[in-house]
């Protein structure tokens, strides 16, 4: 929600954007200075079209034949076109880019509603909430959890919050540590089926829901059985690896670590 109509992440991805111009632009100014004189003419001749490579220079307007021996100087000459080519686009770009970063750097749209007047505030309906309204009004909504039955095991985080296996409680603590909202087994619907993820976190910077699922006994047939079955109902959904939905992992041998679930939090949900 965010990332679209000028946030912050719109403007860091300019910025990042023109830095690598800029970055790029200097390595072929600088690989330009080193290019050899002149430039390539390349010439078909006979019935099967074999190519002859030409050095053209100002003093030999013809161009010097180029053998086989010559290949890196005509790889060279070659690459020197490219360079000039990209060049060229790359500074009509930057061109383009300077002054639309500088205009963005000064416009702040969610900002236009803190100045208005508290009065006249209330009268109107901003174009997208504050990520604060935001945030607050996706905590509030009401969501029915999956049941526990009798006989399951008790795990319960640091927040408070019951789970399921210790794994679980590492991520809750995490999330409610690095103050990324979620909610715990909350229902989606996916073809008809309804389905419990582990997780699912609010992105707070661009106001993305992405959906965490923590497989904790892959080393058991009949779990991988479902996991693979899970997996099957979020990609036919369209869930995108990475995107809006991450995945932990562990077996019996091979744990999820405090250290880890930071890891992908910080990677993913921040």
């Amino acid at each position: 929600m965010f990332k679209s109509l000028l946030s912050n992440d719109f403007l860091l991805e300019l910025q990042k954007q023109l830095s690598m111009i800029n970055k790029l632009c200097n390595e072929k100014t600088r690989s330009l200075k080193k290019a050899p004189e002149g430039y390539l003419r390349v010439m078909q001749q006979g019935k099967n079209k074999i190519p002859r490579f030409y050095h053209v220079l100002e003093k030999y307007s013809n161009g010097v034949y180029l053998n086989k021996k010559h290949l890196a100087d005509v790889k060279k000459l070659a690459q020197k076109e490219y360079d000039e080519t990209l060049l060229t686009s790359l500074r009509t770009i930057q061109k383009l880019m300077h002054p639309l970063v500088k205009a963005v750097e000064k416009t702040h749209l969610d900002e236009i509603s803190n100045k208005i007047p508290s009065l006249r505030k209330r009268m109107i309906t901003p174009f997208r909430p504050d990520k604060k309204t935001f945030t607050e009004d996706w905590l509030s909504k009401d969501y029915t959890r999956k049941t526990f039955l009798d006989g399951d095991f008790e795990y319960f985080a640091n927040c408070g919050l019951r789970v399921r296996s210790k794994s679980e409680a590492f991520i809750a603590d995490t999330l409610d540590q690095l103050k990324i909202p979620f909610r715990y087994e909350c229902p989606h619907t996916i073809n008809g089926i309804t389905i419990y993820p582990d997780f699912t976190c609010l992105n707070i910077r661009t106001g993305e829901e992405i959906v965490w699922e923590h497989f904790g006994m892959l080393d058991r047939d009949s779990y991988a059985e479902k996991t693979v079955r899970k997996m099957y109902y979020y990609l036919n959904d369209g869930y995108v690896l990475g995107r809006n939905l991450i995945i932990s992992l562990e077996t019996g041998k091979q744990p999820l670590s405090p250290i880890q679930a930071k890891q992908i939090a910080k990677e993913y949900l921040l």
